[in-house]
């Protein structure tokens, strides 16, 4: 009992204690927040550091590629493709990081809101840059959606205009240098099955035919009464040139060596290349049957969500918001008439007086839709 008693009392003085000295203690104060003040030369020294940045890097971006200057345009390098070698790539790297080390060099807080937001933004992606550089094979440069093989023709047919006897020669001179962006091509391929990185099989498949389209046609098989796709279009093209016959029988037999000398070889080589290489191709899409896979797959999640969420828990949220979902389209049931979702998605599909008709217009009345649908949201 007496050493309950004292126990008690002890516990008593330790309260007042602790409660005194919290009295007389006083209060942390959070230091101020000193903002930064910069001088009128500081911050046009700033300014200039970021508009030259901008700049370069812009200049940069474009002198790189060729490709990127048609996508824009212009028509300097018009004979060229880009350089996709590992040299290329490497140098392409270390000027990154040259911008990226520049970038970091600029106090925002010195410039307008308007160009600090550009340089954090460019910034982000220097560093995207950087840090994806060691993931740069974990991809598929032909697959059965896009690459190399397919966006030739697509580039020539689309993008390279013929408005004068110049660029005629600069699109026959792009189909010379086919060779040399297929060679690169087949090294990156190589490189990533090096790693074990393989397409899916049925990519495989795909791809072959689209290439296999590529060295048919007339005039690389005389005999085929379909033409190969850029040999009509150049025809085509040249037609609003109005040249004398004697200029475009030039060309057109030069563009017929070219595609037979130059594009058909190396097509036969990517083929076989690939035919060989799908012998090693398996069933699986996903990324994480590579070394690194995983690794990479968080990366990109990170940079595509600019979150630090994981992958099983953003397919955790995903169930969840699937989930959110049908419950609430369960509830809207009783007032569409139907007494499951099945049923819900069943009607949609079959009944045509849900769709628009052809007396219908349907711009103005989906916008109906969308204001009615908006006027809602937030009850």
């Amino acid at each position: 009992m007496t050493h309950s008693l004292f126990s008690k009392l002890g516990t008593m003085l330790l309260c007042i204690s602790v409660t005194a000295c919290q009295l007389t203690t006083k209060p942390q104060v959070e230091p101020p927040i000193v903002e930064i003040q910069y001088s009128p030369q500081e911050q046009q020294l700033n300014e200039q550091a970021a508009r030259k940045l901008i700049a370069q890097y812009n200049l940069w971006e474009l002198d790189s590629s060729p490709m990127l200057q048609s996508y824009r345009g212009l028509k300097t390098n018009y004979d060229q493709w880009d350089d996709i070698s590992e040299q290329e790539q490497t140098k392409q790297h270390k000027q990154n990081n040259v911008f990226l080390q520049d970038a970091q060099q600029i106090q925002l807080k010195a410039i307008s809101n308007d160009l600090a937001l550009s340089v954090e933004l460019l910034s982000y992606q220097l560093a995207q840059n950087k840090k994806h550089y060691d993931f740069r094979h974990h991809n598929y440069p032909v697959n059965q959606l896009f690459g190399l093989h397919s966006e030739i023709p697509n580039f020539l047919v689309n993008i390279h205009q013929i408005e004068n006897i110049s660029d005629a020669r600069n699109y026959i001179s792009r189909i010379d240098n086919i060779p040399t962006l297929i060679t690169q091509l087949i090294d990156q391929l190589k490189i990533r099955e090096s790693k074990g990185i393989y397409p899916p099989n049925f990519a495989y498949e795909s791809v072959i035919k689209t290439s296999e389209q590529l060295v048919n046609g007339y005039p690389l098989i005389k005999t085929d009464k379909t033409q190969h796709v850029l040999w009509s279009n150049f025809l085509q093209k040249i037609k609003t040139l109005n040249l004398y016959d004697s200029s475009e029988k030039v060309l057109r037999d030069k563009l017929k060596r070219s595609l037979k000398r130059r594009l058909k070889p190396a097509y036969k080589k990517l083929i076989a290349h690939l035919k060989k290489s799908q012998l090693k191709a398996g069933k699986n899409t996903g990324f994480h049957q590579f070394d690194s896979g995983l690794e990479f797959y968080s990366l990109r999640l990170k940079e595509t969500t600019t979150t630090d969420i994981t992958a099983q828990q953003t397919h955790q949220l995903g169930l969840k918001e699937i989930s959110d979902i049908k419950l609430q389209i369960t509830k809207l049931l009783p007032s569409l008439g139907e007494i499951s979702i099945d049923a819900l998605f069943t009607r949609t599909r079959n009944d045509k007086s849900l769709y628009f008709q052809k007396s219908d217009n349907p711009i103005e009345n989906s916008k109906k839709y969308i204001k009615a649908i908006n006027l809602n949201l937030n009850k």
